[in-house]
């Protein structure tokens, strides 16, 4: 939010500057590294940057985006397996500087980099099935809230997000990584971090 705010103060002051909105929507697989162990969730975005340009071929867009992700995975305990099924909803605020080359006026290729801050809205496990474990015990659904009262994660993070990007006309085509620089996780004896690869899709208003 503070990075959000400097960068519409800057804007303010720089009315000569060229200023685009543009509105996005992509997908993206979500993939949190947990202890030893690696799960992925897929989704989609849709959101709003407002690029500013800096100077010749160089900008920093700034905008907000919501995130989706949904998984459905099998889990054992002892003997027996559980469906289990995920949902995970998120906020992004993206500040990311980017660098244009023209090919014509029509066609452009780029690169951007810059820092994501991410605050999750909520995120669910529903496990679905009857199983009496020293770890588990259910007899029919039961639902595991991420962030509720029992939860050992946090809700922030923030992210490094590199990719590449082609704009012809008022569409721009991009992709890259978001890798999160955060421990997410309340416990000491584990680490949580969540990293996304994304595509996207982008009509310039």
């Amino acid at each position: 939010m503070v990075a959000l705010a400097a960068a519409m103060l800057v804007a303010g002051h720089a009315s000569a500057q060229q200023f685009r909105l543009g509105v996005n929507v992509g997908y993206a697989n979500q993939s949190y590294k947990i202890g030893d162990n690696t799960r992925d969730l897929h989704g989609g975005f849709i959101g709003l940057n407002y690029n500013i340009e800096l100077a010749d071929q160089l900008g920093v867009a700034v905008g907000g985006q919501f995130r989706y992700h949904m998984a459905s995975d099998d889990e054992t305990y002892g003997l027996e397996t559980v469906e289990r099924k995920a949902k995970h909803m998120l906020v992004d605020v993206p500040v990311l500087f980017n660098y244009s080359i023209p090919f014509s006026s029509d066609f452009r290729l780029g690169a951007f980099a810059g820092p994501t801050f991410t605050f999750a809205l909520n995120g669910k496990d529903k496990y679905e099935g009857n199983v009496s474990a020293l770890s588990l015990s259910l007899n029919g659904d039961h639902e595991y809230d991420w962030y509720g009262e029992h939860s050992d994660r946090t809700k922030f993070d923030i992210g490094l997000t590199f990719g590449l990007c082609i704009n012809f006309t008022d569409f721009r085509l991009y992709g890259g990584y978001n890798m999160g620089l955060l421990n997410t996780s309340g416990k000491d004896d584990t680490t949580i971090k969540g990293n996304n690869i994304f595509v996207g899709l982008s009509y310039m208003l």
